[in-house]
Order: structure tokens, then sequence, then C-alpha cells
């Protein structure tokens, strides 16, 4: 098995079992970071570095309203560990307001509008078909759950972009 990485315009072929504890190689004269996650291993080019703290800062201030309480923790170190130039790909990064979640769940929860928003169309079809039938309660709890969603959606996508493959949508 070969474990092909591009670097400086050139691809280079290098055995995988070559690759075993240590997280950084030298190939072609250009540092690389191993990567394994699910099975599949990859290459990451470091030369640019990774995320400058004030970079971090930056993304966790864009997106702290709009996170789950608790997860800028987790969300930094993260930040901490990806690729410097991902950080005008982040920082566009299209999340759901909390408080737009929460202006639908108030004015139009009982049509399922903040189901839709939120990405759960099921339950939005759900809420807008049967939601009159539990008398407003309904509605009424779903504004705070989907509060909680959205924040929820948000750190998945966070995350998910973050752990994108090297040049994959940046």
């Amino acid at each position: 098995k070969l474990l092909v990485a591009a670097s400086a315009g050139e691809v280079a072929s290098v055995p995988i079992d070559t690759f075993c504890d240590a997280d950084y190689y030298y190939i072609d004269d250009v540092l690389l970071a191993v990567s394994v996650s699910s099975g599949a291993t990859r290459l990451q080019d470091v030369a640019g570095g990774v995320m400058t703290e004030d970079k971090v800062v930056a993304l966790l201030a864009r997106f702290s309203e709009d996170l789950p309480s608790g997860s800028a923790f987790a969300v930094g170190n993260a930040l901490r560990t990806a690729p410097d130039n991902m950080f005008d790909y982040l920082i566009t990064l299209p999340v759901k307001s909390a408080g737009i979640t929460v202006v639908l769940s108030i004015f139009l929860g009982g049509l399922g509008i903040d189901r839709f928003y939120v990405g759960d169309i099921g339950l939005g079809i759900a809420k807008l078909l049967f939601g009159w039938l539990t008398l407003g309660l309904w509605p009424l709890i779903d504004i705070f759950l989907c509060y909680k969603k959205a924040r929820q959606v948000n750190m998945e996508a966070i995350m998910t972009a973050i752990s994108a493959p090297a040049g994959y949508a940046y």
C-alpha cells in the first residue's frame, strides 16, 4: 500500500508501512502532519503552520453565541490544530442563529417553521400537521428544544468543517 501526498506541486508516494508512531514527516523537504481518522491516513502540509491564537480567538468570538454552552473549549482545541489557511473559510461558514431560531419558534413555531430552519424537515412537517392537537404545548416546549438544536447543528457543522481533509473546501 502507498500513501500519496501532494507537495510543492508534485506527488510523492510513500509506503504506508513507514508511518508508525511519528506525527510529522518530511517528504520532498515539506513538513507534513499525519492524521488517522476512521481508518484513513492523510497527510497535511503544515508549512503554513497551525492556526494562530488571534485567529482562534476571532473564530470563537464569531461563533460564541451560536454554540452549545461549554463547547468553546472543544472548538478552541480543534481550531488550534487546524491549518492556518482554513481561517478564511471558517470565518464565513454559515451557521444557524440561535436568536433567529427563538424568534421563529415564538411567532411561527405552530407552523413548524423553526424546525425547518434548524434542518428537522420531518419534525417540521409533523408539527405543521399535528401541532395543533397538542393545544399549543408542542410549539411552546419546542421553543427551547429548537434553540438547543440550532446550537448543536452549529457545533456539528463547525467541527465537520475543521476536520475536513486538507485542501477540501478552503
